[in-house]
């Protein structure tokens, strides 16, 4: 037990430091892509899903990127900066992640869902743009369903500040 929680510490460590410097590269990679994707030349079926992957992984990426950095602000023990705003996104962030990375995962599969399709067809046929249009939202209808027992596993709860920091001066707690 011991070893798989030290692990786990030190994968936290590594895992924070690499979307703190590598999270915003990779919103602004993805934002390129999404941009170029956008082009007159490039609008298609397929480039509209490698656009929706794009913008769930950045997404994904803001979220997870946010989250590292309210957690290395060095003002995080003081109760003031600790609204019940950011309770509530810690919550809607876990949604999110899952929601959004599983949506990206199902929209691979439409991918290769129609490239099947294509090649069966001898490329003769192609799914119309309304139809993958209709895919990606109702994937992502389902996802969201799929979630909504995880997001409604989370509770609220007034903690000691002195529970959460590791400063014994801030011993403050949180009051009604």
């Amino acid at each position: 037990y011991v070893i798989f929680r030290d692990l786990g510490r030190v994968n936290n460590i590594f895992l924070g430091y690499f979307v703190f410097f590598v999270g915003p590269i990779n919103i602004l990679v993805n934002c390129f892509v999404m941009f170029v994707l956008t082009r007159k030349e490039l609008r298609s079926t397929y480039n509209f899903l490698f656009f929706m992957m794009a913008l769930d992984q950045t997404i994904v990426i803001a979220a997870l990127t946010l989250s590292v950095f309210k957690s290395a602000l060095p003002w995080q023990c003081i109760p003031q900066s600790y609204p019940l705003f950011w309770v509530y996104y810690e919550i809607a962030f876990t949604s999110i992640i899952l929601i959004f990375r599983a949506h990206t995962t199902w929209l691979a599969v439409i991918i290769a869902l129609m490239r099947l399709k294509s090649i069966r067809s001898s490329g003769c046929s192609e799914i119309s743009f309304n139809r993958v249009l209709l895919l990606c939202v109702a994937t992502l209808i389902f996802v969201a369903a799929a979630n909504t027992p995880n997001f409604f596993s989370f509770t609220v709860g007034w903690v000691p500040l002195k529970t959460i920091c590791e400063s014994t001066e801030s011993s403050v707690e949180f009051s009604n």
